[in-house]
């Protein structure tokens, strides 16, 4: 069986905070970034992650762009205007793959972009990308 790959620095367990009003998606990533040893927070909504990213300080945030009420390049924009949140590391995670959206994203602070039917070792590459920079 193959080894999990740990997160960087993983004798310190970085936390990851995963917004998006999938549900099962939720599930999924919990399992997938757990296995890799992080600490994973879930918010079913924008406004829930922003108050969660405010509270917990995550060391990253996984952020879906399509949600109800509050979609994620608004709670991104509103991260990074405020002291506290501004530094936090926003990965963007759809299954929208559009241009448009994708330059949205990172124009509103965003570290990267992913889109949804990735694989485990694209996700973890990315996030050791961003947590190491």
């Amino acid at each position: 069986m193959k080894e999990e790959k740990q997160n960087p620095n993983s004798d310190i367990q970085k936390k990851v905070l995963v917004v998006d009003d999938n549900r099962d998606f939720l599930t999924l990533m919990e399992m997938v970034l757990s296995r890799a040893n992080f600490k994973v927070l879930k918010a079913a909504r924008a406004g829930t992650g922003i108050e969660l990213a405010h509270r917990e300080k995550p060391d990253l945030i996984i952020m879906d762009i399509l949600m109800p009420m509050m979609d994620g390049i608004e709670a991104c924009r509103a991260l990074k205007r405020a002291q506290d949140t501004k530094d936090i590391p926003v990965i963007f995670c759809s299954a929208n793959a559009d241009k448009n959206l994708v330059l949205q994203a990172v124009k509103s602070g965003g570290a990267d972009y992913i889109i949804k039917g990735f694989s485990r070792k694209v996700l973890l590459e990315k996030i050791s990308r961003v947590l190491s920079e």
